[in-house]
């Protein structure tokens, strides 16, 4: 005869009963407690696949899971959070748990005992991981957007003075051919036929000087207003060449080529 911990064997009647190590009533072998004295059969509390589920969508990338699994190795995801590939195993785990077949999943994580009255999913539990599960996934948002939404707005400001350094291009041409005409750099915007405030890109306008072009960042591009940037030409064996590092703009929003 098996004991109330073991499963049934050729020596369990043919019902599947067994008798319980505690008070030697028969009982049944799938049995989570004893009904006659209320023994519990199982040395572990009862692992629940839908609280461990919850544990991998929202703590799977700590290895919350795995900890309520009682597994030690749970601290591999701990250690390799933020490579964020924990989190992606932690879902495909989260929907194996949800599918799993509920007999295989008690053979596995349950010493093959189903669970009784008292080992049901609390909903307090399930509303403490999801709770803090929720916490958890907001200070992850946070934490990104943190670094996404500057990096964003340095991105747009960025394209916005390629966009003004491209559209002032074919002024560049016309410089050039006005200085091997005339032997020398406008002066003004009068000069090329420019009205005195030329605008380009909604509010950003230019300016000509002797020192070249000054391009002036208006309200469209919130960050660098009132910023400027200056091309400057050089004459060198019959060829002008133009420098970009001129001007109050910062680096980080300058090209590559145009930084200081």
């Amino acid at each position: 005869m098996t004991t109330a911990n073991e499963s049934p064997t050729s020596d369990s009647s043919s019902d599947g009963m067994i008798s319980c190590n505690a008070c030697n009533k028969e009982i049944h072998f799938s049995a989570s407690a004893c009904p006659h004295c209320g023994a519990q059969r199982r040395t572990s509390r009862y692992k629940s696949k839908t609280v461990a589920a919850l544990f991998a969508l929202f703590l799977g990338g700590f290895g919350g899971h795995r900890f309520y699994l009682g597994q030690w190795w749970g601290v591999f995801y701990l250690l390799f959070f933020w490579l964020w590939l924990p989190g992606i195993i932690a879902i495909v785990e989260f929907v194996y748990f949800l599918m799993c077949d509920s007999v295989k999943w008690d053979d596995r994580y349950n010493e093959g005992i189903p669970a009784g009255p008292n080992d049901k999913s609390s909903g307090v539990l399930i509303a403490i991981v999801i709770i803090v599960g929720g916490f958890f996934f907001i200070a992850i948002i946070g934490i990104l957007a943190a670094i996404a939404i500057p990096s964003y707005h340095e991105y747009t400001l960025r394209a916005k003075v390629q966009e003004a350094l491209n559209e002032v291009e074919p002024l560049q041409g016309r410089i050039e051919r006005h200085y091997f005409e005339k032997g020398a750099f406008p002066e003004e915007n009068l000069t090329m036929g420019l009205q005195s405030l030329h605008i380009i890109s909604g509010s950003h306008t230019v300016t000509i000087t002797l020192n070249g072009i000054r391009i002036n960042f208006g309200d469209e591009a919130h960050g660098l207003n009132s910023e400027t940037l200056i091309l400057s030409p050089e004459v060198s064996d019959a060829t002008i060449s133009w420098r970009c590092d001129g001007g109050t703009l910062e680096n980080r929003y300058r090209p590559p080529f145009c930084r200081k």
